[in-house]
């Protein structure tokens, strides 16, 4: 599907909107992600698609960062958490880093989509 320009910039944002995060933890790039898609579902058919599919993406990190926090805490009462500590923040820059990926190549006009996750996502939206 081809992409205008402006179609290109939200759907890149969309997927850089991970990196609000760092600035509001744990919600800012999820709460980023709505915004787009609340003020584009109507407007294009390409934007909600990377808007949603940022926003579940942003949630399924959150998830498995968050069961993870709760897994290392509490294995470090038997000493072994702490060792999982630093293996959840590599987690986290890396899924951000797939974030920007992903917004690196809406920018380049491809259509990207995140594994398992885009397919799921496109299939749940209108058509």
């Amino acid at each position: 599907m081809e992409m205008s320009q402006e179609e290109k910039t939200w759907c890149m944002l969309s997927h850089l909107s991970i990196l609000l995060t760092f600035i509001v933890p744990g919600i800012g790039g999820i709460i980023g992600a709505l915004v787009i898609w609340a003020i584009y579902k109507d407007k294009s058919k390409i934007v909600p698609f990377h808007a949603m599919q940022s926003l579940a993406y942003q949630v399924a990190c959150l998830v498995i960062l968050t069961v993870g926090g709760i897994v290392a805490f509490v294995l470090t009462f038997v000493g072994i958490g702490i060792l999982l500590y630093p293996l959840l923040g590599l987690l986290g820059l890396a899924a951000c880093g797939y974030g920007v990926y992903g917004g690196i190549q809406c920018n380049n006009g491809v259509d990207f989509k995140y594994y398992y996750l885009g397919d799921m996502v496109r299939q749940k939206m209108p058509a």
